[in-house]
This record gives C-alpha cells, structure tokens and sequence, in this order.
C-alpha cells in the first residue's frame, strides 16, 4: 500500500507498506489495519482519506472514493491519501543474466 499525504496540491510525505496475506482476511480488512498504523506512525490528524474502496473508518473521518477520470479541487487540501495498490505477496523482481 502506498501512503502520500498531500498539501495545497503538492505530496509532501509518501511512505510505501507492504502487506501480506497470511490468512483469509479482505482486502478491506487489510487496507483498514494499515490506515490505523499509518495514521499512529505518523501521527496523522487528517480528516479525509482518499481510498479505492468504502472502508470502516473512525468518527470524524471521512473516506472519499474517486470514480475513474474525475478530478476534484478539494483534494488540494491536506490528506492522507492511500493509493489503488495492496500487495499481496513477495516483491522480487527477475533478474538478466
């Protein structure tokens, strides 16, 4: 999963956590456990949350889902902002001879 946190339209924080599956939990499930570490790690105080799918969040904090292609100038006020990605597995690459 991929964290950036916006400001006034430009990322000023951005963090990558790598998840694994280890049994039968949801993506949602998942994606909800890394927003909490996340947000104690870095002891976010944001209000909105751009996710890719409706998740169960805290009061007093909104989840936002973009649809395809939309674009919305009240993103350009600070947020945490976990991108489209949740990796499931290992992250090796194929190396060339």
């Amino acid at each position: 999963m991929n964290f950036l946190q916006v400001a006034y339209g430009a990322i000023v924080r951005a963090h990558t956590l790598e998840i694994k599956k280890k049994l039968d939990e949801t993506d949602r499930e998942l994606l909800e456990y890394a927003i909490i570490d996340i947000r104690e790690r870095f002891f976010s105080v944001s209000k909105e949350i751009i996710v890719p799918f409706d998740v169960t969040l805290s009061d007093g904090l909104q989840a936002t889902i973009p649809k395809a292609g939309e674009k919305n100038n009240s993103w350009n006020s600070p947020c945490a902002m976990p991108n489209t990605s949740v990796k499931i597995g290992s992250n090796k690459k194929n190396s060339r001879p």
